[in-house]
């Protein structure tokens, strides 16, 4: 029997272990291609699990395990702990996340958080999100928000709070920075005249709100 795992397959595994230790699960990873887990009395009633549960994701699987598979019933088991009824682990399953190398393990060896910044627009920022997932540390996006980009509260903020990223925009106030003009500014200059829309900056400097529609939508999305 072969121990070779598709990269579909792979990805489950891994997405299978960072759910378990979020939901209080204690995780190992087992030879050939598989993972243990000692469950919490909540995961196990959640997923109809027992308290030490065995799972394999290759052609081979390890003494004891269950097979694990996106054609097995596991896939609806693990969707039970995720909102939108899996559709967070369908996407994570399927992302094009490329495969550690030297540098990114020494990455997952030695942060004890991980920051990035993007402005591009929210299938982009998703995508990155769930690559950074992988390292098992928590994600801080420390700049996003460019208007003229596609990046917006309203397209990112949703993904953030999904995946739990702290995220912080670019920009507050317009102020000496200049930075509501966009990035073309440096070879078109708005000397006469403001942009059509603004590319950073929440608000006026007399404190008025850029937009109240954006506004009321972080409000919305912080509860404050």
């Amino acid at each position: 029997m072969s121990h070779v795992m598709t990269d579909s397959s792979n990805r489950f595994r891994n997405f299978a272990a960072r759910l378990l230790e979020h939901e209080g699960a204690l995780v190992e990873p087992v030879e050939p291609q598989g993972l243990e887990a000692m469950l919490p009395e909540n995961l196990r009633r959640a997923i109809g699990a027992p308290e030490f549960l065995r799972l394999g994701f290759a052609a081979e699987l390890p003494a004891g395990a269950e097979r694990a598979s996106l054609e097995s019933d596991w896939l609806e088991k693990f969707g039970r702990l995720l909102d939108e009824h899996g559709r967070r682990l369908k996407f994570a399953a399927s992302a094009a996340v490329p495969p550690l190398g030297h540098v990114e393990r020494m990455v997952e060896e030695l942060s004890d958080v991980l920051s990035f910044h993007n402005y591009a627009k929210p299938d982009d920022f998703e995508k990155h999100v769930v690559f950074l997932q992988q390292f098992r540390r928590p994600i801080l996006c420390t700049e996003y928000m460019a208007r003229g980009a596609g990046s917006t509260f309203q397209g990112i903020l949703p993904i953030a709070k999904k995946y739990k990223v702290a995220a912080i925009n670019w920009g507050l106030v317009a102020g000496k920075t200049q930075t509501y003009y966009p990035w073309d500014s440096w070879q078109h200059p708005y000397v006469d005249h403001q942009p059509p829309v603004w590319h950073h900056e929440v608000f006026h400097t007399d404190g008025k709100p850029y937009s109240e529609e954006e506004v009321a939508f972080i409000r919305q999305m912080t509860g404050r």
